[in-house]
Order: structure tokens, then C-alpha cells, then sequence
């Protein structure tokens, strides 16, 4: 199991300054989740000096990030049967653990095979979402490099680990 405590971006600058895309990915793995912490009602958030904007694919609308956002590697720390499927959902016993109200004990899977990465909901109160569009109970829906994934009303984007060491490495610049 990966460990269920997000790192924050900003830890993953001077390794990022440090290394090359592909020792980053050797240590952490090949994709990740990256989001911003959830807020409680009463926090106040000014992080809008620190937010940089970033395009994730020609055409589309950037997404704003900065190095508060929590990042999870979606990998298996042991080899196992279940090495192919990460779990995503609030309880501690999830590869990524995401404390959120909205989110269920256990919200969705995440399967990654050699054709791709896929996702499905586990059944959720709140729903997944891919880009916008719902997830289908009991389906699967392919997910590429800078999809949205929504996990009730929490919202994280799926980076490659190459495209997350060139986003440290940007962050890292200034």
C-alpha cells in the first residue's frame, strides 16, 4: 500500500530540481492525483499570489496550482494480487485517502494496465466523475494525462510523473 498522507507539491521541488523526469518516476512512481487541500468552512485561503496557471492539453482551459496542492503517486508500495488497482476514498485503509465528508469510505478504483489507466466508481454516495461526465456504477472509464477526476465535489487532476517534475520544476523557477 502507498502511503495515505498526500505530499505537498512544494516538497517535491528540489527533488525535481534535482533530478530528471525519469529518476523522478522511478522513485514515485508513474502517475499521481493533484489537488488542493480541503478546506474546512471556517479556513480562509490566500493562496491566489502563489496559484500558477498551467495548461494541460493544447486547446483546453489551463488549471490553476501551487505548491500547497496535496499529491498522491498512485502506486503499490508491496507487490501483491491487486497491484493493478488503486483504492481512492476517505477511509485510512484507501491507497489515497482523501478526508473530505463528501467523499465515501471507499469512492472509486483506479486500474492501471498496460493499455492505460481506467476508473471506476465503488458504488458512492456523491459519485466520480471524469472531466464532467459521470462515471457509470459497475462501469469503467478511461483516463489519460490531465483529466479532471471528481470524487463527490472534490476535484484533483491525474498527472503523468513526467508532467508533474516538469510542474515542480516550473514552480521551482519562480
Amino acid at each position: 500500500m502507498v502511503e495515505t498522507d498526500p505530499l505537498q507539491l512544494a516538497s517535491l521541488i528540489p527533488e525535481a530540481l534535482a533530478t530528471t523526469a525519469a529518476q523522478f518516476a522511478e522513485r514515485h512512481g508513474d502517475w499521481f492525483l493533484v489537488g488542493s487541500p480541503a478546506l474546512d468552512e471556517n479556513d480562509w485561503s490566500f493562496r491566489t499570489g502563489s496559484l500558477k496557471s498551467l495548461q494541460t492539453r493544447p486547446g483546453e482551459d489551463p488549471i490553476l496550482i501551487d505548491g500547497h496542492d496535496q499529491c498522491w503517486a498512485l502506486r503499490k508500495a508491496k507487490k501483491g494480487a491487486f497491484m493493478d488497482t488503486v483504492l481512492v476514498g476517505r477511509a485510512s485503509s484507501n491507497d489515497v485517502q482523501i478526508r473530505d465528508p463528501n467523499v465515501s469510505k471507499l469512492h472509486a478504483r483506479v486500474f492501471i494496465r498496460p493499455e492505460g489507466l481506467f476508473i471506476a466508481d465503488a458504488g458512492s454516495r456523491n459519485g466520480t466523475k471524469v472531466n464532467g461526465a459521470a462515471v457509470p456504477t459497475g462501469g469503467e472509464s478511461p483516463v489519460a494525462d490531465g483529466d479532471a477526476l471528481g470524487f463527490g465535489d472534490r476535484i484533483f487532476y491525474l498527472f503523468s510523473a513526467s508532467r508533474l517534475h516538469a510542474v515542480a520544476q516550473r514552480l521551482g523557477q519562480g
